[in-house]
């Protein structure tokens, strides 16, 4: 499995970034892209490693297990710490709490093992609400409902009744927040970065590159429909629901995504499908060829060298029946897994003066 790239011009410098790949926005591509941009952490290893077109999966998680290894060495969890990088890629338990902060486990620990900040968005203006985790909520949520199962209305039982006031707030919460981002956490996101920096956003179990610049928070734009598009770097996060988010290239000038990115995104996507088929169909030739070739071998082994007729048998009614020669070809099948696409397109006011049209060319 492998990582395609992007070179993108970042604080004047041309750099390479990690685009997703069938598993998303996920923590290994957000969090290699903060190494990868942020000043403060300067690795010539992975700058070497991602300079290529693609990257593969597994010498991207031994770089960064160097590279873990060389900022902590003494610390005495690094070996189970470092067990923990490939869930980077398939799946970490993060477990947000509706003040802003996270519940402490190990998972939350990888990003501190690279001093990388991680922040989410999700937060309540009800303090009854913020001391939850998403876990102790739902919790909480479930006792409601075997409450209400099991008690009539007004049964008068005060720990029962303050679970049910609880819950009737949290689900008004998650109602009110299904994007994962409200109005309180996106200020607090904003207060929180510092100017310049980098960090990881944890947003609907996805993570994203997230920086601050002029007072704004950008996203890094990593969708793989994306990587021809060089004008698109950055995606302002100006609103909780995207109505206002905007494309920004990378010295943050407002760009717009016309009908010709859209087009070419598509005719990309068509291209990497037709691709895949016929290294499918290629890989499944030379696993025919190889299995004909040992069969054949073995039959020259196996067979008298006098007769290659098949040898026939015939019943007590005097039937015929044919044996199948051993080196008869075989049907080989394969599937192909197609790419998510997680990535919404917002919509752009075209009229604005100085937005720049996004320069988008299929690779």
């Amino acid at each position: 499995m492998n990582f395609a790239t992007k070179r993108i011009r970042v604080d004047g410098n041309d750099r390479s970034i990690l685009m997703q790949n069938e598993n998303g926005p996920c923590a290994l591509v957000a969090l290699t892209n903060v190494l990868l941009l942020s000043s403060h952490h300067e690795h010539s290893e992975l700058l070497e490693l991602v300079q290529p077109k693609k990257v593969d999966l597994d010498q991207l998680l031994t770089v960064l297990a160097d590279i873990a290894i060389a900022t902590n060495p003494k610390d005495e969890e690094l070996s189970v710490l470092l067990s923990l990088l490939p869930q980077l890629h398939t799946g970490l338990n993060i477990n947000p709490r509706f003040d802003g902060t996270f519940e402490d486990t190990k998972e939350l620990s990888v990003f501190k093992l690279f001093d990388i900040d991680i922040i989410h968005g999700w937060i309540s203006s009800h303090d009854k609400v913020q001391k939850y985790t998403y876990e102790e909520s739902q919790q909480l949520l479930t006792q409601a409902v075997d409450i209400r199962d099991r008690e009539t209305p007004g049964s008068g039982n005060p720990q029962d009744d303050n679970i049910l006031a609880e819950a009737n707030l949290i689900e008004q919460f998650l109602n009110d927040s299904s994007t994962q981002l409200t109005p309180n956490g996106l200020n607090n996101i904003n207060t929180t970065m510092k100017e310049g920096n980098y960090a990881v956003l944890f947003r609907n179990d996805h993570f994203a590159t997230i920086t601050k610049h002029n007072g704004n928070t950008y996203a890094l734009v990593t969708d793989l429909g994306f990587r021809s598009c060089n004008n698109i770097v950055w995606e302002y996060m100006g609103s909780i629901d995207g109505s206002n988010d905007i494309f920004f290239d990378g010295i943050f000038e407002e760009t717009e995504l016309n009908d010709t990115a859209y087009t070419t995104m598509e005719a990309t996507e068509r291209k990497e499908r037709v691709e895949q088929v016929d290294k499918d169909a290629q890989l499944a030739q030379q696993l025919q060829l190889e299995e004909n070739e040992a069969i054949q071998e073995a039959d020259k082994k196996q067979l008298p060298k006098k007769s290659t007729i098949p040898k026939t048998k015939t019943d007590k009614r005097g039937t015929n029946h044919h044996q199948t020669p051993s080196n008869a070809p075989y049907k080989h099948t394969h599937s192909h897994h197609s790419r998510k696409n997680n990535k919404k397109h917002n919509s752009m006011n075209a009229n604005a003066s100085n937005k720049k049209s996004s320069d988008c060319v299929v690779s």
